[in-house]
């Protein structure tokens, strides 16, 4: 059976190498599975969980040069040689139905290989019958990747939990201590998820995902202005409504600010589709709260019904003075006339 040595990631934006785990001649593989609080990768090896000390393979992989550990960067000193040698780390992903780019090619993934040397051989998957093949491929054992990206059901934690007894997946509790400072911090500091991420074993099994809203249900969208535009028509960037409101009015009349030959510039754009999250980037519903009355509309939730508590009584947000102002600010701004 095929050795894999390490599966290594850099955290992204935190900047965080995290070591997943080395195979055996068991034939286990290392995986990682995506998920929400629960593990989010998670890998498989004959290694005891919370030995952080290296094996035989990694060590001789450190002595001559081809890879680093001790937190600098790149991870894989020598991407040729480790690839010679260990062959590259085979990754699954359940691919959604509307992926155009391979996911080798997402700038995020070039951006892994030129900071860390770390090259995955990706095994897309389709997301129709993921889970089946999935628990096929769990259930043999045979041809495991290295890496489960994720497990396409959104319930990776559920998936190792199911199999955390057949010695499929590498418990990470040790690779977190040792590697992952950032991570470590962080669930040293919020108990509460290391109780969710903790399988009933006692162990951890992957690397989680924790998105902290804070009880907020959207994430506004970013918030752009064109800089260029406001220079042509000498604005500064707005801080008050009222500066906003000036100006859009100034864009709405400085003429061809695009340079295309015609009077078509549009100063504020609210919404873009229907594919937008949460309809978050629909600016008319988020600035209600500047005009008097914060409205309770949300584009991507079939709950939302302006309904919100107003001096302790239920008030219906979209008959609002403050709604009313906000729908002609909108109209005034996009008029040329």
């Amino acid at each position: 059976m095929k050795k894999k040595i390490v599966s290594v990631l850099l955290a992204s934006l935190m900047v965080t190498s995290m070591l997943a785990g080395c195979g055996n001649s068991s034939g286990s593989s290392s995986s990682s599975g995506a998920g929400s609080t629960g593990g989010d990768t998670t890998s498989a090896s004959g290694t005891e969980a919370g030995d952080t000390g290296l094996t035989a393979e990694e060590q001789e992989a450190v002595d001559e040069g081809i890879i680093q550990l001790d937190g600098t960067l790149p991870i894989i000193k020598d991407p040729a040689k480790f690839e010679e040698k260990y062959g590259k780390i085979s990754a699954l992903i359940v691919n959604s139905a509307d992926r155009t780019v391979e996911v080798g090619d997402l700038a995020m993934c070039q951006k892994w290989f030129e900071d860390t040397g770390v090259e995955f051989d990706w095994q897309p998957i389709p997301q129709e019958s993921a889970t089946e093949k999935i628990n096929l491929m769990l259930s043999s054992g045979q041809d495991l990747p290295d890496v489960f990206w994720n497990f396409g059901d959104g319930k990776s934690g559920n998936t190792v939990v199911q199999y955390a007894d057949q010695d499929v997946f590498l418990p990470t509790e040790g690779l977190i201590e040792e590697y992952m400072p950032n991570l470590k911090a962080f669930l040293d500091d919020n108990e509460q998820y290391q109780l969710e991420i903790t399988a009933p074993n006692g162990h951890k099994y992957g690397f989680p995902y924790v998105e902290e809203m804070k009880g907020l249900v959207l994430t506004p969208g970013p918030f752009v202005i064109n800089k260029t535009w406001l220079d042509k028509v000498g604005k500064e960037v707005p801080t008050t409504v009222d500066e906003w409101v000036d100006c859009l009015k100034a864009i709405r009349d400085g003429g061809d600010l695009n340079g295309n030959g015609e009077d078509d510039e549009i100063p504020m754009a609210t919404w873009f589709g229907a594919t937008d999250t949460f309809g978050s980037y629909n600016l008319f519903y988020r600035f209600t709260g500047a005009f008097g009355c914060a409205d309770s509309y949300c584009g991507g939730n079939s709950y939302a019904d302006h309904l919100r508590m107003v001096d302790g009584k239920v008030t219906f947000t979209a008959t609002d003075e403050a709604f009313k102002k906000q729908q002609n600010f909108s109209t005034c701004c996009m008029k040329k006339d």
